[in-house]
């Protein structure tokens, strides 16, 4: 998730700000950027519309 740890700096993220976005805990925030675990379909829109990027240019292009 090279695109998706990249987008979070340009934009001055930190991860603890994006699980607060996403009404999840900063540890599972981190687990699922690190592919630990995986996002949720609702989670990814979350992000996919926060940075105005497609699910697929975050998640997949890496």
């Amino acid at each position: 998730m090279r695109n998706l740890k990249a987008l979070r700096a340009k934009h001055d993220f930190t991860q603890a700000e994006l699980a607060k976005i996403l009404k999840i805990s900063e540890v599972s925030y981190r687990n699922k950027e690190n592919r630990k675990t995986q996002f949720k379909l609702q989670e990814a829109r979350k992000i996919s519309k926060l940075f105005a990027k497609s699910i697929e240019v975050i998640f997949f292009n890496d």
